[in-house]
């Protein structure tokens, strides 16, 4: 069974791993090595990261209390982070904790949705209803990525 439960500083080793672990396992079939190493560094801030999650809706997913997930959702309703686990995948987690960040934008009285989504995760966003702003390139440490700027009205 899937928990959920809101990020805590002391959350950061652990999601950090995941982030980098998930980002070199699957997003790798997507992106180049510099481009992985870029978006994924071995040292990042951990104390921007913490202010980052904290000043968002950050929500962690727990089977069996190892942490297979995250997502954040930002007071104007940019879903920031969404990763799951490289040894998860498919099996819901993700969607879990999407629905849970859609029902927090409707509890605070959002009526749009917006993210940046990986090419590897735009499928997932558009099982979601998202759909499609328009395709950008973004510099990461110096690095061009490809991503995909998507939407959902909550109506």
């Amino acid at each position: 069974m899937t928990e959920l439960r809101a990020f805590q500083p002391n959350d950061i080793d652990n999601l950090l791993l995941l982030f980098k672990e998930t980002i070199h396992q699957i997003n790798a079939v997507d992106y180049s090595l510099e481009q992985i190493v870029a978006w994924a560094p071995d040292q990042p801030d951990k104390d921007d990261w913490i202010q980052r999650l904290s000043d968002q809706f950050t929500q962690l997913a727990f089977v069996d209390q190892k942490l297979v997930g995250f997502g954040s959702l930002s007071k104007k309703g940019l879903i920031d982070f969404l990763y799951v686990h490289h040894e998860h995948q498919r099996e819901g987690i993700a969607q879990l904790i999407y629905t849970r960040l859609e029902f927090e934008a409707r509890q605070m009285s959002l009526d749009r949705l917006h993210t940046e989504a990986s090419i590897t995760a735009r499928k997932f966003f558009e099982k979601m209803q998202f759909e499609i702003v328009f395709p950008q390139e973004k510099a990461i440490r110096g690095v061009i990525l490809k991503n995909y700027v998507m939407e959902k009205f909550l109506v």
